[in-house]
């Protein structure tokens, strides 16, 4: 077994224990804020998740929250709570450089939607977070800001493109983290890393002041210790009124071809998951028909190609046709489209626009469809990446779902179980997976 680095029990960095403690007086925002600041500076060198630390703003909103809490008057569940942002979500006095040397001394002149919600909520933002350049990578391997590790599995890697944000929860440096999916870039390093992570429904989160890669597959999402995190979250952030709490369990579907390829690690602990949750309430095994023409390395693969696409549009509109200022290695991503050829292009678009329209199909048979959210365990820093590492994740981008990834620990390291539901059951989906991730560690623990 790889070493795992297990997180002191005494470092509460949950929203309702941060919340109890502040309520109690026990601890205040601006002593959190301290703490993390000091592990950061202590730490970070180690790690690399964070690429800017907003050390004075930080402060401020710190000492603004404590005041607050102290006269009784918090602004909601996220007042004071310390959140760090992926770097290509607009921040007004911090840097935005979407990982790249091009944007290096870029600094928005405006918030993104997501930060203005944020800042009115009461919350630190304590800096912006390590990515992989243009976020297309799996890694977090930055040829600019250097290779994030991971804190849980030393050594291994921490995923990407949102790797910085799973580093700096997994490392006790912040209480929520927020990055981009667009095949799986929140999903993938939780997974990684043993954390949450959750992939909204296609809009739910207003993507103005966020870098784009791909508009049709692009999601801001959040990643945090318990699902109970993001749910509270989400009552701030979400677009969509929270449903009415239902007692009565979802109808769980299981979303994974019978050729499907998972390492043993994997394989083991979801069968133990599948059994366990079709204990009390039985999963719905045969597939509709759309699903069993899913091919999820074929979906992944023509994904990617409208990622890169789109991406190689945007930032030409930004750096020009030589792409000036990035990396060879993410030039070569961005210009793959070229050597396909648009017509492939084309009928990649026209394969994902068919599945988004036709899926309405899913949801007739199970209320939240379960699948892995990795084939594998963290591999190596360093290593290949795994071709499949994308695979279970981009559907939930292609169809416009929420997904949801909770962490189990394996004999090997973290893995993750995926839930989805239907587009707009964001909150229902956060609702059901405080359950079903709970029976899914026990299982497998």
């Amino acid at each position: 077994m790889p070493s795992l680095s297990i997180p002191d029990p005494s470092l509460d960095l949950t929203l309702s224990g941060l919340q109890r403690d502040y309520t109690r007086g026990t601890r205040t925002p601006l002593t959190v804020w301290q703490d993390c600041l000091q592990r950061i500076d202590a730490h970070d060198g180690r790690w690399r998740s964070f690429l800017h630390v907003a050390h004075e703003s930080a402060a401020a909103q710190a000492h603004a929250s404590t005041r607050r809490w102290a006269a009784g008057q918090p602004l909601g569940p996220l007042d004071g709570m310390p959140v760090a942002l992926k770097d290509n979500i607009d921040a007004v006095g911090m840097p935005c450089t979407a990982g790249t040397e091009a944007w290096r001394q870029r600094m928005p002149q405006a918030d993104a939607t997501l930060v203005r919600q944020l800042r009115a909520a009461g919350a630190v933002l304590v800096g912006k977070l390590n990515m992989d350049a243009c976020a297309l990578g799996g890694h977090t391997d930055n040829p600019h800001h250097g290779r994030c590790d991971n804190p849980r599995m030393p050594g291994h890697s921490v995923g990407g493109s949102s790797g910085g944000a799973a580093a700096a929860l997994a490392a006790g440096f912040c209480a929520l983290a927020f990055g981009t999916d667009t095949l799986g870039s929140v999903r993938i390093p939780a997974a990684y890393v043993g954390l949450v992570g959750f992939k909204p429904t296609h809009g739910a989160l207003d993507a103005n002041g966020v870098v784009p890669l791909s508009p049709m597959l692009d999601a801001v999402g959040p990643l945090a210790h318990h699902v109970a995190d993001l749910r509270h979250a989400w009552q701030v952030l979400g677009a969509s009124p929270a449903a009415t709490p239902s007692n009565k369990p979802p109808r769980l579907g299981v979303l994974l071809p019978h050729d499907a390829v998972l390492a043993p690690a994997v394989a083991h602990a979801w069968q133990a998951g599948c059994a366990a949750l079709g204990a009390s309430t039985p999963l719905v095994t045969s597939p509709p028909t759309w699903a069993s023409q899913w091919q999820a390395g074929t979906l992944r693969r023509r994904a990617l190609l409208v990622a890169e696409a789109d991406g190689l549009a945007y930032w030409r509109t930004q750096l020009g046709p030589t792409l000036a200022g990035l990396a060879p290695a993410t030039q070569a991503m961005l210009r793959y489209p070229e050597q396909a050829g648009a017509l492939r292009v084309q009928q990649a678009r026209a394969l994902l626009a068919t599945l988004r329209a036709g899926s309405a199909e899913l949801w007739q048979h199970a209320d939240v469809w379960l699948l892995p959210t990795l084939g594998h365990t963290a591999p190596l820093a360093g290593a290949d990446l795994p071709a499949d590492q994308a695979d279970w994740c981009a559907l939930a981008n292609v169809l416009g779902c929420p997904a949801l990834a909770m962490p189990a620990i394996g004999p090997e390291g973290p893995v993750s179980l995926q839930a989805l539901a239907a587009p707009g059951q964001d909150h229902a989906l956060l609702q059901w997976g405080e359950s079903l991730a709970a029976q899914w560690r026990a299982a497998v623990g």
